[in-house]
């Protein structure tokens, strides 16, 4: 799996979730926002020559808090 599907995956099953309108509007429309955070804060996965995700990647990925409320 591509690092960009899986994270748009995450978004997505994530906004399928949520029955608050304000929370699956964040996934919504803060994807692209966020995806770009992410790469630059995980640059080093991002660039990594792999195509794919290693089981360690997912793992890492899996453990960011994409939704903090204020």
């Amino acid at each position: 799996m591509r690092i960009f599907e899986y994270l748009d995956q995450i978004f997505e099953d994530s906004r399928k979730a949520e029955t608050e309108t304000r929370r699956k509007n964040f996934y919504q429309h803060g994807r692209l926002f966020i995806l770009d955070i992410l790469s630059r804060r995980y640059k080093s996965l991002i660039n990594k020559p792999e195509v794919n995700l290693s089981q360690d990647d997912l793992t890492e990925f899996s453990r960011i808090n994409w939704y903090r409320p204020c």
